[in-house]
């Protein structure tokens, strides 16, 4: 059955009352009255105040049924009798899936006042969903495609101000470095792979042991090329440009090896372009000053430094 129903909404902003009336078909179940809600929800959320006049109403089924689904109360209205076979009145201004599922399943269609299978049910309630999600998605994008035109210049407020400074804790300060080792590490070891070289990486005991060398063979890749030529490769990194500090183990055995063995060195590690710089024959090839260990400046290592 359905009815003429004519609804007056009365708002005002900053003093000035206005009315609003809008007139609709509406069945008894309220089908389209909704559309009246969201045009008053829209001007509250601009600042108006907004009351329904729900005496302009002139059919009285029509106004008992949006006591029970709780419309008027969710206007500022009185609460109304309990629901019945009235579908409850639900509003979300932000999407919330699960909740929109639960309320189709159970309050709309699973009240026992239709008479439908679970898999029917269930159909139904994803379809309707898919158009709820579809509404907010939509709303998302139409909000994001304005805000050029809702951008505009105000007065500069001054919140707060914060100065960042590295941790100082010992354990980040090791982490950091590991984690500026690894990159090094990857970098000189995709370099090596790049022609065609075997690289085993043997920076800890249990690699070294398992590629049958000493557990601190004093360099970190062992790569071997085509043709069988093997570099002993140390790799050092650095998160920016710095000192490299190589210690008296590793020292000793680029005096061994000479020309087998290579320092890769990689700068800026902590950003997104590290550059790898390769020295053949460190020993013979960089001036240091010794403090227990070896102290290698930057400049030093790119002088030195060997191209491809």
């Amino acid at each position: 059955m359905t009815f003429d129903c004519s609804l007056t909404c009365a708002f005002s902003r900053s003093g000035n009352r206005n009315t609003w009336s809008s007139t609709s078909h509406s069945a008894v179940s309220c089908v389209r009255t909704p559309l009246h809600f969201s045009a008053g929800r829209f001007l509250i959320r601009r600042g108006a105040a907004v009351s329904f006049l729900w005496e302009s109403i002139p059919v009285a089924e029509v106004i008992k049924n949006l006591h029970r689904n709780g419309s008027v109360s969710g206007f500022g209205g009185p609460v109304g009798a309990p629901p019945g076979n009235a579908i409850p009145y639900l509003e979300h201004s932000r999407a919330d899936a699960k909740g929109f599922v639960e309320y189709l399943r159970f309050l709309w269609l699973g009240r026992g006042w239709v008479h439908i299978s679970h898999g029917l049910r269930d159909a139904i309630a994803g379809k309707v969903s898919e158009v709820y999600l579809n509404a907010f998605e939509h709303g998302r994008l139409a909000i994001l495609r304005r805000e050029p035109d809702l951008i505009a210049p105000g007065e500069i407020t001054f919140a707060a101000h914060a100065l960042v400074v590295p941790s100082s804790d010992p354990d980040d300060i090791e982490q950091h470095a590991a984690d500026v080792e690894l990159v090094a590490v990857k970098i000189a070891q995709a370099f090596e792979e790049a022609v065609g070289a075997i690289v085993r990486d043997i920076h800890t005991p249990e690699l070294a042991r398992a590629a049958r060398l000493p557990d601190n063979p004093g360099f970190d890749l062992l790569a071997i090329r085509p043709g069988s030529e093997k570099r002993a490769i140390e790799v050092k990194g650095r998160a920016a440009t710095g000192d490299i500090e190589v210690s008296s183990n590793e020292w000793a055995k680029p005096c061994n090896m000479r020309l087998g063995y290579w320092l890769y060195a990689v700068y800026d590690c902590a950003t997104p372009a590290p550059r790898l710089v390769r020295v053949q024959d460190p020993f013979g090839n960089l001036l240091a000053k010794t403090k227990g260990s070896v102290l290698i400046g930057a400049a030093q290592v790119l002088a030195a430094s060997n191209e491809e």
